[in-house]
């Protein structure tokens, strides 16, 4: 893989294990013994090979705080790392359909999130979504090269939210430079959370309707339990987190 050898061909010309975006910017380690100077010409050669290799970038967040308000009581699509994950297949898939991309997508996570579990039985939940092109999900650690491009990615589209919710529109000359036509940023609000309940709504409404016409019972829901990180078993095809 190109992007591969080209990433590690820089991390090792700065004596970097790995690259980490909040590390990087901060100077802690594996960055300490660089200076700043040296700190930016890494990002901006790790930046350029990001541009020469993505077919895509999609990116997603929100303010945890105010999510938790927004999603109260019911907590329906679960913690708020895993709607951002929920969110980044909806963004995929969307670009999936305009691009025609017709391969297989093997979608990859960092490990170690407190909320791992719970999006993981999600993702398994909706593995099977006609347009997502699933053939698998893994959480794995951040020694994983292209994950690492993915890091810097998302940490820069979280500092520009920060940015914006401080009432600064600019954005860091880094990430202007980053994102272009080829990149999606959503930042979760409450109107997109409540377009999606009523999306679940309908959904729920469907699914009901066709079990009563087949004088079965509603298929029960595959997500986040009600006021727990938990997660319902990932083996449920059944379930709420197809509308998108």
């Amino acid at each position: 893989m190109q992007l591969d050898s080209e990433w590690k061909a820089v991390i090792d010309e700065y004596s970097l294990p790995f690259f980490r975006m909040s590390a990087c910017a901060h100077g802690t380690y594996p960055f300490e013994s660089l200076s700043m100077q040296q700190r930016i010409e890494c990002e901006t050669k790790l930046i350029k090979i990001i541009k020469r290799h993505m077919r895509f970038g999609v990116t997603v967040t929100v303010n945890e705080v105010e999510y938790n308000e927004w999603s109260a009581p019911d907590h329906i699509f679960g913690s708020a790392y895993t709607w951002c994950c929920y969110m980044r297949f909806v963004g995929i898939g969307n670009w999936i359909k305009r691009a025609n991309f017709q391969g297989e997508m093997a979608y990859f996570f960092e490990a170690g999130h407190r909320n791992q579990k719970e999006a993981n039985a999600v993702l398994a939940g909706i593995s099977d979504t006609p347009g997502l092109n699933y053939r698998s999900h893994t959480f794995v650690k951040k020694d994983v090269r292209p994950l690492q491009a993915a890091d810097l990615l998302a940490w820069q589209a979280a500092t520009q939210r920060k940015r914006s919710d401080r009432g600064i529109p600019t954005m860091r000359s880094d990430f202007a430079v980053l994102v272009t036509e080829k990149t999606y940023t959503r930042h979760g609000n409450r109107q997109i959370s409540d377009d999606y309940r009523e999306r679940l709504k309908i959904f729920d409404a469907k699914l009901a309707a066709e079990a009563a016409a087949l004088g079965v019972a509603t298929p029960r829901r595959c997500g986040a339990r009600v006021g727990s990180r938990s997660a319902t078993g990932s083996n449920c095809r059944d379930n709420v987190w197809r509308p998108c």
